[in-house]
């Protein structure tokens, strides 16, 4: 995208955007799908799914006020 100068328009950064938040979305998803064959899913696993999410959440507002 940089090569053709599509990195710059706002299309090339709502698809970087969009990009970076499945990257970002792939954490508690792994959480999640970690401990769902176990009986350990504990208050634990879901403190760490919660800041997991919220860190996400923070992200993506920080990153759509630009």
């Amino acid at each position: 995208m940089e090569e053709i100068g599509e990195l710059r328009s706002r299309v090339g950064r709502i698809v970087v955007a969009a990009l970076i938040a499945q990257d970002l979305g792939f954490l508690p998803i792994l959480l999640i799908v970690e401990h769902l064959g176990t009986d350990a899913f504990s208050f634990a696993v879901s403190s760490r799914i919660t800041v997991a999410v919220g860190l996400l959440a923070l992200m993506i507002h920080a990153l759509s006020r630009g």
